[in-house]
């Protein structure tokens, strides 16, 4: 569909019109030229439009040339606007970070996932990483250190931690549990999405690391430098690869928060968690 756009050279303010309405003029008549490009428009009658000759429009009384713009439908967004012949643009709220691009999962049904081509690609090695599975003990995922409780409901876990507390989300649920296999030469992204749903904005430890042995981390954010959760649901994504060697049994963990104990009665809810080798 067309959407008629009217185009005036370039966007000239009315400082600008006067020097063309002036050529309009010969310097031996009185008479101004009408309907024509960049002269007064013909008197409407009708309307408080004037009016122009054909493929003119009037604005501001002055004949401009008039041209049409089109948007394709796949290229429109809900609050269309067209400046001259320039490409409409979407840009989604929210969107970047320094190393990851945003992308969808798609559910298998049981509880594993499937990347799509963008970004990372492969098999979620996450069982349960979409919360898919609820069932208390055999969703994969536990609080395995602190105080705190999760409820897995709707696709997210979310864990409440009371105030003056911390407590350790864990993948598989219990320590000393098999996780999955780890090369050491390859790369890895680990990606969740988490927001605080009570409690205020928190950092919050992410680790990847052995569930059994000396429990070396895989990867493990910063001290001071975790994972900025917000009240608005964030997808966080780190790039690594295993610094220890081939690790045969890895987990994840996320600890609420990073440091310390939890300030007020603090929650904070995961989706689409994910480990994908590169």
């Amino acid at each position: 569909m067309k959407n008629p756009t009217f185009v005036f050279g370039s966007l000239f303010g009315p400082a600008l019109l006067g020097p063309l309405l002036a050529g309009c003029f010969g310097d031996d008549s009185n008479a101004a030229c009408e309907g024509a490009l960049h002269c007064a428009c013909y008197p409407n009658p009708t309307g408080t439009n004037g009016l122009c000759e054909t493929g003119l429009a009037c604005v501001s009384n002055v004949c401009v040339t008039m041209t049409v713009a089109t948007t394709s439908p796949e290229a429109s967004t809900a609050s269309d606007a067209t400046v001259g012949d320039a490409p409409h643009m979407s840009m989604e709220s929210g969107s970047t970070t320094d190393t990851s691009t945003a992308a969808d999962s798609s559910p298998s049904g049981d509880g594993s996932q499937t990347m799509p081509e963008s970004g990372s690609s492969g098999t979620n090695l996450v069982t349960n990483g979409d919360f898919s599975m609820s069932t208390p003990g055999n969703d994969y995922w536990g609080i395995v250190a602190g105080n705190g409780t999760i409820t897995v409901s709707g696709g997210m876990g979310c864990v409440a931690v009371p105030a003056g507390q911390m407590a350790t989300l864990g993948w598989p649920e219990a320590p000393n549990t098999m996780g999955v296999s780890l090369t050491g030469s390859a790369s890895y992204t680990l990606s969740y999405k988490a927001f605080s749903m009570m409690g205020g904005n928190v950092l919050v430890d992410a680790k990847v690391g052995q569930t059994t042995g000396q429990y070396l981390a895989d990867f493990e954010t910063q001290m001071n430098d975790g994972d900025p959760v917000t009240t608005t649901p964030t997808t966080l994504t780190h790039m690594f690869t295993p610094p220890n060697g081939d690790d045969p049994s890895a987990g994840i963990a996320f600890m609420i928060p990073q440091s310390g104990s939890a300030a007020a009665a603090t929650t904070v809810c995961f989706e689409d968690v994910s480990l994908v080798q590169n």
